[in-house]
């Protein structure tokens, strides 16, 4: 026994639309740098810098970048950047050397 089903409705598609975006993504590739160092290196420097039992909340360090040379005391490390105690956001990528004072 077989049942008529009634059909579906389907509303034609004759229109453009216009709710397509098109999106870019772009990683930044850690490796490309303007000198010989390498971002290992860096990071290297850095994690031994907060894992050093002088370090407790903060350390004062000297970092020299693509502009120029900073002092300045790092609280902290987010996934690609170093936190001030004054509240700035350097780029470790931008990082060319540090080291403790």
């Amino acid at each position: 026994m077989k049942k008529d089903l009634p059909g579906v409705f389907a509303n034609p598609l004759n229109k453009d639309f216009k709710n397509v975006q098109e999106i870019y993504y772009s990683k930044n590739d850690l490796t490309l740098r303007n000198s010989s160092v390498s971002i290992d290196s860096i990071l290297t420097k850095i994690n031994r810098i907060f894992n050093s039992s002088h370090h407790v909340y903060k350390s004062k360090v000297k970092i020299t970048t693509n502009n120029g040379i900073l002092v300045k005391e790092i609280v902290g490390k987010s996934s690609g950047n170093l936190l001030t105690l004054d509240g700035e956001v350097i780029k470790i990528i931008d990082i060319l050397d540090i080291e403790k004072m």
